[in-house]
Order: C-alpha cells, then structure tokens, then sequence
C-alpha cells in the first residue's frame, strides 16, 4: 500500500494491468465501471481522457476518489479526472473559483494553482480567487412577523419586544 492509501491487486489479464498482472484497485475498480474510454473530465467537462498512456500525457486518465480517501475504492466515489484537475482541485474548492474557468482552456495550458515545493497557492490561485464570487450565505429568517419585533437595525430588536 502507497503513503495515499493505494493498494495494488492482482488482476492478470485485466485491460489495465501491467505485465506482472497488478494495478491499483481503485484504477480496475473505476475501469470496471467505466469501461474502456475515451471519457470527460468529471470535474472541468474536458473530453478525452484515456487509459494507459503515460502520466505526464495530458489526455491521461488519473482516477480521483472523491471523497480523497485513497482506500475508498468504491465505484460511486471515483471519478475520471485529468492530472491537472486531480492536482488543484482542492485549492479550487478552497477558494471558491468555479470549475467553468477552465472550460475553454486546454489542460496543457493551465497554470498551476498549488506549489508543492513551498506548500502554499500559487500567485495565480490568489488572483483567481479574488476575481471569482465568494460563495452566497443564506439571510437570517425574519425575527418575527409582528412590527414591535422587528429589527431597529441589523442585530438589534428593541426593549419592549424582548420585556413584553
């Protein structure tokens, strides 16, 4: 088992095993459901996505699990995704900045949202992040129907409503 949770089964003659017969549950487990391809990117709608061509292809086919428990092998929580995506979903998500950014922008044209190297977001995921609208936080229900007991001012309710 890989430090993410990855555990390699044998699987010989599977369509996606290597030539010692093993691959990695959750890839036989998402192959198994999916069948052989081409396929959409679940998270930014880019077609394409393959089986079996080389990591650093960008029409490579990486399977996420969605809940990013790297164990939880179970078909409806993996997806396909392209390695871009896999990678910078989470400051995606963090920050709020909408999968359709991305809608007309190739995969090999995106710029990195996370540095591994310093652990931090990029300039880029900030500037993004500041241009996107921040997600909307549902209004307060009303006090109350009656007048005496609504609000003098946001927050406040006067005297009388809260004696009587």
């Amino acid at each position: 088992m890989t430090a993410a949770g990855y555990r390699r089964v044998n699987a010989p003659g599977h369509a996606i095993a290597d030539s010692s017969g093993k691959s990695y549950a959750h890839r036989v487990a998402l192959y198994d459901a999916i069948g052989p391809g081409p396929h959409t990117c679940h998270w930014c709608k880019w077609p394409g996505l393959e089986w079996g061509l080389p990591r650093k292809d960008p029409n490579c086919l990486i399977v996420d699990h969605l809940n990013g428990v790297g164990d939880d092998n179970r078909p409806e929580n993996l997806v396909a995704a392209h390695d871009w995506c896999n990678n910078n979903r989470y400051v995606i998500e963090r920050r709020h900045i909408p999968w359709s950014t991305w809608k007309d922008i190739a995969p090999t044209e995106r710029k990195a949202l996370y540095n591994p190297g310093t652990k931090r977001d990029t300039r880029y995921a900030e500037e993004l992040s500041q241009q996107s609208p921040q997600p909307m936080v549902e209004p307060p229900p009303p006090l109350a129907e009656k007048p005496e007991l609504l609000p003098i001012r946001k927050g406040f309710v006067r005297w009388e409503a809260l004696l009587g």
